[in-house]
């Protein structure tokens, strides 16, 4: 086998070093150096944070727990520093690691560099040793959670590779490298040139006669110990003890009889001579008859057979016959590894042992026992659920599938499970969620059941039911993807579609031109057939007039402009003349749709770049006529095609005679033909390159940078050229109209910063282009009045796509009709209640039981504003009765505690009625719990965190200033907590809460100022919806809480799902709507998107002082750059990694680099169907499953009671 590394030596000024890297789930492990001269591993250092550095020039290094099975998840690093010059060699004397396919479970790598892989290896079979090409080398090892092995053990030894001589214990080899004695022939190569090993292939043998002959009860054997020939007593015999490295002491011996009838519930046997080598040849059955129907657990503790010769096996069968068709599991060399379990199907196993007589191992030790029977030392689970030790006794994992080993700890409370012997503990709710809430994951494994909302992994693991069938094993034993339904992607489908359409549309073409060819075939044959009459012969010999080219080329006739016509509105001869070349050369007009003046733009891009493809001009001049024309389709052909590539009137604000005054206008209707003109020098390649009034002038003249330019033309400039120079005049033009037409703004002065041009574009430019906003009518109004009212408001106004949630602040039947009208004629699919604000906005239980019902029957979505309004008065009562008039009292009486018993009350009501709920505005871990805990249950129910409650917190209200505390009053309030932002975003990010939101309800200071000395006046409300998208990628996904794709589902595509906006909003795709948002991901709110808006529209050549007042507004999120209506920003000085660069509604870019490009009121109102497929497909579904049904008993036939009921 190949090293792993080259044994050339490494320049002498790289330092030499070792480094095994493995990282752990817990524990800080110190950083240990060692210097003496052997090194044995520390594995308590090597398991921690810091990898355990090594110094000596030899030593061992070994895997936790070895020569027993290594601990799951774990990650151990060692760093070996050798001297400076020095190479180092790796040698493995055990490894026996979790196989794998690419070794992606256990693994164990080494390599020369610390973030650069090496070779990683795993398995039962001893890698070759591994020499370093540098004086370093890093190695790393990695356990899963699924099966633990015995580990590995490795020595190492570093020393110069060219030595002139080594010490005693030492070999020195071919290549100067010095290793260990104890490294010769045993058959690895450590030299790297494999002549630790020739030696031993040179070198003879021992051999009998080198010894003197053994005495009559005595017989020679090379010992297995000392490697040399010796006299052993003929007692050891065929004693089943191989004592000779040959075998020759158990060759050609009687096999020993082994095997047994085992006839008890549990039991143990093992191979002959167990733990010492099993005798070659060895031939052995057990019986296993248990007298008891249920399943025989047989499990092997140690395993371990001979492979040299293949013929070592276990075969074990179902049942006391040899019967092949009831064959368990045959087990080889190949199945070394400890703990194997086989399971039969009734009480009756074989086990047949048999071994080859080339070699022999230390063989196995197996233990059986009925399913279900617990051995004497063994406490059952109950039921059929297993057994457990007293040493697995509140060890923090479950060996009993109901936990009955781990409850009634005494480190833990009632209802409650310990992590390990620490003292952490959790509830049952946090277990097997697929989240892990022990320090060393143990609530997660030994699932054999799972939490709502997740799938059960063959493995007792336990992932999201959201990932099941996604092409990615999440179990890790591919359990979540079998069975798994294929579809066929859609872009697939309309491929093969369009593929079919074309191969079709070619047949029918070939088919066309075969009939044609033959059809122009049998024409040219009846034409030979048929014989000419004399009349046609005759003119056959005729030769045609002249052309009118000819005879004017010819001097003939006299060169003229053209031919007078009857009638002004007639066409010329030389025009009709023109056409027909047109035709003839292919530059017939293109009839293109038409959706506006660009359409127009594009045309005649398409036609000069046509005339400029096939080497020629055009023959029509670029402006059309003044002459009024026909309603004939010539005529109509006509001016359409006679357009000029770039004619003016493409700008709104040119007139008639602006266009008749372009240049190349020359000649009305038709320009003059080309001319027999000299080649044209260099010097006219500039014509036409700045504009010109009129195509007579010599000269044109514009100004660069202050310098007036003038380029002359020559006097013998054809005709033709200056139609090009035209041609190219137009362009420049048209694209100059182009450029000025997309940047500037109608509604903007040149004194006005471009982002200040529109107040209301706040969510486009942080990258939203929907809103959906909330109709509040006041207790008694009508519902549909309100939404007209918020649809009047918003219709001038806005510059997206929105669409409106009605509030249902009381409840009649008049409301109910309302609600129904609303959703079916008004496009609105999801209604508000609210908890709090008593007796202005609040509705009770009872109001909210009807509402949900409401809901419930029109398809649409409830949500609610979860706070228990009666709490929240008494408790701004007893705050103001204590003087606490500030924006902290705010907080103070209404702790989250109100938020957590409101979300709960609101979750149980729409439970009752089977209505989906909607979360409004999550503020708090323990509503955030509340909800989590109910989608575990299966209840549908969606959360929604704002940016304000992700991005800060409630510590605010405790500022000094008055003015920067009320800033941040809203209801629910922000929480004072600061780990609070981080939970919800971890609850976000794992699928706990769905979508975000912004709550955005902007107020000056000085609004906010009416409750300076009352925290109950402060009107409610904060900003966030320019800021969401970045707080949101900033807290999650650039943290590595989350990933694009959820980031995308958060803040998009799951509100699009759950409002019944897919897939026309929430996806890019064919028929969806065009919103699109480009997301740079590494620019920063305060830094490199700064540069790029300033580059965009900070004036170039502006004095320094402008240029800098003009960066420091755009450094900072803060209120005086969002565009936002209020003069304070919740997230002031926020540094946020990824920011939206170009935001597109409908297909029409409305922000890019800071400029917007759209009006007010060009934003359109969004119908929202009922029933949206997301939400109700889960409601409909539980209605099918968990109706309850009438207990059928027979009628009750006995005497009753006159007793009145109290």
């Amino acid at each position: 086998m190949a090293p792993w590394g080259s044994a050339e030596g490494s320049p002498a000024w790289r330092s030499a070093q070792l480094l095994l890297l493995v990282v752990s789930c817990c524990g800080n492990g110190a950083l240990a150096e060692h210097s003496e001269n052997v090194h044995i591993s520390g594995v308590s250092t090597a398991c921690g944070d810091i990898p355990e550095q090594i110094r000596s020039p030899s030593g061992t290094i070994t895997s936790p727990g070895w020569p027993s099975e290594y601990p799951a998840r774990i990650n151990c690093s060692w760093y070996i520093h050798a001297n400076p010059g020095e190479i180092i060699t790796i040698s493995f004397q055990d490894f026996d690691v979790q196989g794998s396919r690419r070794c992606s479970s256990d693994w164990l790598t080494i390599g020369s560099y610390k973030n650069i892989e090496g070779y990683r290896a795993c398995g039962s079979s001893i890698p070759s040793p591994y020499i370093s090409s540098q004086d370093h080398v890093w190695i790393r090892f990695h356990s899963d959670d699924s099966i633990s092995r015995k580990g590995f053990r490795l020595a190492y030894f570093a020393g110069k590779s060219d030595e002139p001589s080594c010490d005693c214990d030492q070999f020195h080899c071919a290549n100067g490298k010095c290793i260990p004695e104890s490294w010769k022939c045993n058959n690895m190569d450590e030299c790297g040139d494999n002549s630790d090993e020739e030696i031993c292939a040179k070198a003879n043998p021992p051999t009998a006669s080198s010894f003197q002959p053994c005495a009559n009860n005595q017989f020679q054997c090379l010992s297995r110990f000392t490697k040399l020939y010796t006299c052993l007593p003929e007692s050891l015999k065929c004693d089943g003890n191989i004592d000779c490295l040959d075998l020759g002491d158990e060759i050609d011996c009687d096999v020993p009889t082994c095997g047994q009838w085992l006839k008890y519930f549990y039991g143990t046997f093992s191979s002959p001579n167990y733990p010492d080598f099993y005798p070659p040849g060895s031939n052995c059955t057990w019986l296993i008859d248990t007298g008891d129907h249920r399943k025989v657990i047989l499990r092997f503790t140690d395993f371990k057979l001979d492979g040299t010769g293949y013929g070592d096996y276990v075969k074990i069968y179902d049942g006391l016959e040899e019967n092949p068709r009831r064959l368990l599991r045959v087990l080889t060399a190949f199945d070394s590894h400890a703990p194997l379990t086989v399971v039969s199907s009734s009480g009756q196993i074989r086990v047949h042992f048999c071994a080859d007589k080339v070699n022999a191992a230390r063989g196995f030790n197996a233990t059986y026992q009925v399913d279900g029977f617990c051995l004497p030392w063994e406490i059952p689970c109950g039921g059929n659920w297993g057994c457990y030790t007293e040493q697995q006794r509140c060890d923090g994992y479950w060996h009993c599938p109901n936990g009955r080993d781990e409850t009634n700890c005494t480190m833990c409370q009632r209802d409650e499970f310990p992590c390990s012997r620490n003292g952490v503990c959790y509830p049952r709710s946090d277990r097997c969620n697929y989240q892990n809430h022990c320090p060393n994951g143990s609530d997660e494994k030994n699932c054999f059941f799972c939490q709502p909302g997740n799938f059960h992994c063959k493995n007792n693991r336990c992932v999201f039911e959201s990932w099941v069938c996604d092409s990615q094993d999440d179990c890790g034993d591919g359990s979540d993807e079998e069975n798994c339904p294929v579809i066929v992607p859609t872009r697939v489908i309309t491929a093969a579609v369009i593929g079919s359409l074309i191969c079709g549309l070619l047949l029918v073409i070939a088919l066309g031109c075969t009939c044609k060819l033959y059809s122009l075939r049998m024409f040219e044959r009846r034409s030979f057939e048929t014989h000419l009459s004399r009349v046609e012969a005759e003119l056959l010999r005729r030769e045609a007039p002249p052309s009118y080219g000819q005879l004017i080329a010819q001097g003939l006739i006299p060169p003229v402009e053209d031919f007078p016509v009857c009638s002004p509105n007639q066409a010329s001869v030389l025009e009709n003349l023109r056409l027909a070349v047109r035709s003839q050369l292919g530059f017939t007009s293109i009839r293109l749709p038409i959706a506006g003046r660009s359409s127009n733009f594009w045309n005649r891009i398409f036609n000069f770049a046509r005339s400029r493809h096939s080497g020629s001009l055009a023959l029509v001049s670029a402006d059309g006529d003044d002459v009024t024309s026909q309603s004939t389709s010539r005529e109509a052909e006509r001016n359409n095609s006679h357009r000029g590539l770039f004619s003016v009137e493409s700008d709104d604000t040119d007139t008639e005679n602006e266009r008749r005054d372009t240049a190349g206008a020359v000649g009305g209707v038709a320009a003059t033909l080309p001319q027999k003109v000299p080649p044209a020098t260099a010097i006219e390649a500039a014509v036409g390159a700045c504009g010109s009034s009129s195509a007579q002038s010599s000269s044109c003249s514009t100004t660069d940078g202050g310098r007036e330019v003038t380029s002359v033309e020559p006097p013998s400039t054809s005709p033709a050229r200056h139609q090009l120079s035209s041609a190219l005049s137009r362009m420049t033009q048209g694209l100059r109209w182009v450029r000025f037409t997309l940047g500037r703004s109608s509604s903007v002065n040149q004194n006005q910063s471009p982002l200040r041009q529109l107040d209301n574009g706040a969510a486009i430019a942080g990258g939203t282009t929907m809103i959906i906003d909330f109709a509040i009518p006041q207790k008694g109004c009508s519902l549909t009045e309100a939404f007209d009212t918020w649809k009047s408001w918003a219709d001038p106004k806005v510059c997206c796509d929105y669409s409106l949630h009605v509030a249902v602040t009381w409840w009649s039947n008049k409301v109910k009709q309302e609600m129904e009208n609303l959703v079916q004629n008004k496009g609105v699919n999801s209604f508000k209640m609210f908890m709090a604000y008593k007796d202005i906005y609040m509705v009770n239980d009872e109001e909210l039981y009807e509402a949900f019902s409401c809901c419930k029957q029109l398809g649409a979505v409830a949500q609610v504003h979860a706070e228990n309004g009666e709490l929240i008065a008494q408790g701004a009562k007893k705050m103001l009765a204590m003087g606490i008039t500030g924006p902290e009292g705010h907080e103070l009486c209404r702790p989250e505690e109100v938020e957590a018993e409101a979300t709960q009350r609101a979750i149980t009501i729409a439970n009752a009625v089977n209505c989906p709920l909607y979360i409004v505005h999550v503020m708090s871990k323990s509503s955030a719990k509340v909800i989590s805990n109910a989608r575990r249950e299966g209840k549908v129910v969606y959360g929604e965190p704002i940016a304000a409650s992700l991005g800060t917190d409630g510590t605010n209200y405790w500022n000094k200033d008055w003015a920067h505390a009320a800033a941040y009053v809203m209801g629910p309030p922000l929480r004072p907590d600061p780990s609070t932002p981080g939970f919800l975003m971890n609850l976000l990010a794992n699928g706990d809460l769905s979508v975000t939101g912004t709550d955005n309800c902007t107020f000056d200071i000085c609004q906010k100022a009416l409750g300076k000395d009352d925290f109950t006046k402060i009107p409610n409300g904060v900003n966030g919806v320019e800021d969401r998208m970045s707080v949101i990628w900033e807290k999650g996904v650039h943290s590595g809480k989350m990933d694009e794709n959820r980031f995308v589902a958060v803040t998009s595509t799951n509100a699009a799902k759950i409002f019944n906006l897919y897939p026309k909003k929430g996806r890019i795709s064919v028929g969806s709507d065009a919103d699109i948002v480009i997301w740079d991901p590494k620019a920063t709110r305060n830094g490199n998107v700064c540069i790029n808006i300033f580059k965009s529209f900070c004036k170039p050549g502006v004095s320094k002082a402008a240029e800098v007042n003009c960066m420091e507004t755009l450094m900072t999120i803060s209120a005086k750059t969002h565009h936002q209506a209020n003069n304070f920003n919740i997230f002031e000085g926020m540094v946020c990694h990824g920011v939206p660069v170009v935001t597109v509604s409908r297909g029409k870019v409305v922000y890019e680099g800071g400029v917007f490009n759209v009006t007010a009121g060009e934003g359109k109102y969004v119908s929202r169907p009922p029933f949206p497929p997301y939400v109700y497909k889960r409601v409909r579904q539980r209605e099918q499953v968990c109706q309850p049904v009438p207990v059928k008993r027979a009628p009750y036939t006995g005497s009753v009671s006159g007793t009145s009921i109290m």
